[in-house]
Formats: structure tokens, sequence, C-alpha cells
């Protein structure tokens, strides 16, 4: 949180991990949240990205979202 604050243009971080992590037999869906993330307010400005990662158990997909003041 305090790092967040250091950036002051960034209002919000949002990760999404999916796919199939060391020790567990199934795919899941891992998110993680950093400050404030409102994706419903058009009037900010909004960064996304994406990739897909081969790994030796599957593919891991990881979604970026940066929302900035």
């Amino acid at each position: 949180q305090k790092r967040l604050q250091t950036h002051i243009s960034v209002q919000g971080i949002q990760i999404i991990l999916s796919g199939r992590f060391p020790g567990r037999g199934k795919a899941e869906v891992r998110k993680f949240r950093v400050g404030r993330t409102p994706f419903q307010d058009n009037q900010q400005k909004l960064e996304f990205s994406q990739g897909v990662f081969r790994t030796f158990r599957g593919l891991l997909n990881i979604r970026v979202w940066v929302l900035y003041r």
C-alpha cells in the first residue's frame, strides 16, 4: 500500500492469474488487488495488458489492470 502511494497518479492495480499452479491438480484463478479499482467509472484512465506463458504444467494466463487518477 505504501509503495502505491509513492506513485501519485496510480489509483489501483489488479492482477489475475489463471492456470495450473505447482502443487495443485486442477486449474485455479488467483486475484490480487492493491488500492482501489472501480472499473465502472468511465472517466478515469485505465490500462490493460495480458499474456500467456507456457510452463511444464500447462498454460498460465496473466491479466493486469492499472487504474490512474
